[in-house]
């Protein structure tokens, strides 16, 4: 030590080596983070591929589907049998639960896949009131599952997308969507469209909700209802059947679609139904519905 000058502090070995230790870390964490950022984003790029890939393809195993049971509802003649048989093939093809054996013989040679009328074939009968459709008879009803999920809920019949989208191209959730699926005929021909507008009635016990038509039904003649707008209007279900004995009303508002669901979904709904004419609306169908059920001879007694 040189007289006059202070003496020089030498850092200790071990926080010498700390400090070397925090500047490669930083050397390190300058090039890991940016690598690690690039290769998560390169995995959200994958996951979103594949999704959409997922998507796609169950979108057309869906219509396979549906072409399959348009083709075996309609009446065995010999001239269909080659075609019945195709369409058996189809639908094996695009489910779990397969028709095989006196089950695939039957549909192809002599009943169809649903007893239905020639006019039931056309789609659901439909009553025109004023600016909507209503049901004119208590068509077959099921827990529709399809949507975000639908697979794993209904592994039978379900699918992970609803023929009515968000804007993002997201299917809705069944138990989040009080949602009806109509068959898909009845929007072909043009009464129906996705999206509109809609309040079903539950006559046995008098229980209202609102809903909007978000999905396709396989039957020509059945209506599906999701896991919400089940639970809206407390009707208990297993599985795709409901328990209990259930005469469901639905009004449809024509041309009501717009994109305000689901978000205002019942406010949109609501005041469709009060312009509409609301619950004087409804009494005045049931009465006709009563008057036709009971015939002019009747009528004329009263």
């Amino acid at each position: 030590m040189q007289p006059g000058k202070p003496p020089v502090k030498i850092a200790p070995r071990s926080e010498r080596f700390k400090n070397v230790a925090i500047g490669i870390a930083g050397l390190i964490s300058s090039i890991a983070i940016p690598a690690v950022g690039l290769w998560l984003g390169y995995l959200q790029k994958e996951k979103e591929v594949s999704l959409a890939k997922t998507q796609k393809s169950q979108e057309i195993e869906k219509s396979y589907i549906e072409l399959g049971i348009r083709i075996l509802s309609d009446a065995p003649t010999p001239e269909s049998e080659a075609l019945r048989k195709w369409a058996v093939k189809l639908v094996n093809a695009h489910t779990v639960i397969k028709l095989d054996g006196a089950a695939a013989s039957a549909v192809v040679n002599e009943v169809p896949l649903s007893e239905s009328s020639a006019e039931e074939q056309k789609g659901l009968a439909l009553y025109r009131l004023h600016n909507a459709v209503i049901t004119r008879r208590n068509p077959r009803v099921h827990i529709d599952y399809d949507g975000v999920g639908g697979r794993d809920m209904d592994r039978a019949y379900g699918h992970n997308l609803t023929s009515l989208r968000y804007k993002d191209g997201a299917s809705l959730d069944s138990r989040k969507v009080p949602y009806l699926a109509i068959p898909s005929s009845n929007v072909v021909n043009g009464s129906i469209r996705y999206g509109d507008y809609a309040v079903v009635f539950d006559a046995s016990t008098g229980n209202r909700a609102f809903a909007v038509v978000g999905d396709a039904a396989p039957n020509r003649n059945a209506i599906g209802i999701s896991v919400a707008l089940a639970n809206a209007l407390a009707i208990p279900y297993d599985g795709r059947d409901l328990k209990g004995d259930h005469l469901l009303v639905s009004v449809i508002f024509v041309d009501s679609a717009d994109d305000k669901w689901p978000e205002a979904l019942t406010e949109r709904a609501t005041a469709l139904y009060e312009s509409w004419g609301g619950d004087a609306a409804i009494e005045e169908y049931l009465q006709l519905k009563i008057r036709k059920e009971r015939g002019p001879a009747e009528e004329a007694k009263r």
